[in-house]
């Protein structure tokens, strides 16, 4: 793994993060992050995605905010999109990240989603156009 480039990253659920399809964890301007949970300090080279996914659901606590009733609506990204990162310092343990959490809310990973599934990337074959 020393030798690794790039990263992949499989939701194996459904994502919900800030920015959209894009996770809270990366930049927007210069999409580069650390990977949750690391110091593994990475670049997002290219992701392929579906359509957004909306997720809901029904609240029966009374005393919540909002009381009993229709949760909001929000958007997530389907499970099986992949993300493939250039690592740019940090040496990956894709097997330590197996099915970790990567949602941009505690929450959110706590109800089972943005499970993610690790794998070691080459990236040298985005610039070859394999």
């Amino acid at each position: 793994l020393k030798k690794t480039k790039g990263l992949r990253m499989i939701l194996a659920t459904d994502a919900i993060f800030k920015g959209g399809w894009r996770p809270g964890w990366i930049d927007s301007s210069s999409l580069c992050g650390v990977i949750p949970g690391t110091d593994v300090q990475v670049r997002l080279a290219a992701a392929v995605l579906d359509r957004p996914r909306y997720i809901s659901g029904w609240n029966y606590d009374r005393n919540a905010p909002g009381g009993a009733g229709p949760k909001p609506s929000r958007k997530a990204v389907p499970a099986g999109s992949v993300y493939f990162f250039s690592i740019l310092n940090g040496d990956p343990n894709p097997d330590s990240l197996w099915l970790s959490p990567v949602c941009d809310e505690t929450q959110d990973n706590r109800d089972g989603f943005g499970a993610a599934l690790w794998g070691v990337w080459n990236s040298d074959q985005l610039s070859k156009g394999e």
